[in-house]
């Protein structure tokens, strides 16, 4: 999968949880219009409908939005938990060979 179609896919799933584009933009640090041009990108890019305009600048999910969020949400939390394990991981590990070449030879008499 493309980095932008991932980026698209959390900005949807930001935008679908808050039901609004100015708290989507104010979570992402982003404008509002980058989060509907996201949003109409992936529109564009599934074919389908995933928003439906409301009263006051609010929005609501179609059923198709509502059953993205159900599958890819899940989806985006574990890929973060992975991410985040291995660079756990890899810092411990850096950190171990670090201190083998930094710290000074020690000799244990027996």
């Amino acid at each position: 999968m493309r980095e932008s179609s991932l980026k698209r896919l959390r900005t949807f799933c930001v935008a679908a949880r808050r039901l609004s584009f100015k708290a989507a933009a104010d979570e992402l640090c982003v404008t509002p219009s980058a989060v509907s041009h996201q949003i109409r990108s992936l529109q564009q890019q599934l074919q389908a409908k995933l928003f439906m305009r409301r009263p006051a600048h609010a929005v609501s999910l179609t059923d198709l939005g509502a059953d993205l969020l159900a599958r890819v949400d899940p989806l985006l939390v574990e890929l973060d938990d992975v991410v985040a394990c291995f660079k756990h991981r890899a810092r411990a590990a850096h950190a171990g060979v670090a201190a083998r070449h930094r710290l000074p030879y020690v000799q244990t008499e027996a």
